[in-house]
């Protein structure tokens, strides 16, 4: 875990110590949108339903 009120590391001495970038560390993940959601609800729904989503191979 990186402290950012750590006395003796700054955060990007403790970034490199974690191999991890500085701004992975800064980096805030927006979310899931609406929309996003209800496609992945629809996906589920027709796997769950048809089972997996493969095509059909041509033979």
């Amino acid at each position: 875990m990186i402290e950012r009120a750590h006395s003796m590391l700054s955060i990007g001495a403790q970034c490199r110590l974690l191999s991890i970038s500085r701004s992975s560390f800064y980096h805030e993940p927006a979310g899931e949108t609406e929309m996003g959601s209800v496609l992945n609800f629809v996906y589920l729904a027709r796997s769950m339903r048809f089972g997996t989503l493969k095509r059909r191979s041509v033979r």
